[in-house]
């Protein structure tokens, strides 16, 4: 793969507290180094929201601005804190980052985290993992 810019075509496996979520859109995708840049808009009842992924050896970072904004640092070695904004609720989040991995494959790229996500009271942690499957067009 080389750095210039690629379209992929990405897929996404979600699972939030159980319960799983698919869903499929295009993008584009960079290699910066050893970092994987990738740049997509998905759509959720009338909202838009811009991510840029910025997938390294050993911590992930997730900006989303639009209908979802926040940065979401995922890295193994650290908790991080989050602001997360969904239409007009704004939170804080403390990111505990509990597996990530990525791999390159035949046609693209695999990127896996786990992790767990608790509010500032403390008081109902969210256990989320995603697959995001990226293959060149």
């Amino acid at each position: 793969m080389k750095n210039d810019v690629k379209k992929v075509s990405i897929e996404i496996v979600s699972v939030i507290n159980g319960e799983e979520n698919h869903w499929q859109t295009t993008g584009e995708y960079r290699l910066d180094g050893d970092t994987h840049l990738l740049a997509y808009t998905d759509y959720a009842s009338n909202a838009i929201t811009k991510n840029g992924l910025y997938a390294g050896k050993e911590s992930m970072l997730l900006h989303r601005t639009g209908g979802i904004t926040g940065d979401m640092l995922f890295d193994l070695r650290n908790a991080t804190i989050t602001k997360y904004a969904v239409f007009s609720v704004e939170t804080d989040f403390v990111i505990q980052t509990d597996d990530y991995k990525v791999n390159t494959t035949e046609d693209g790229l695999e990127i896996y985290v786990r992790y767990t996500l608790t509010d500032k009271n403390d008081a109902r942690p969210i256990y989320g993992a995603q697959r995001i499957f990226i293959t060149m067009l």
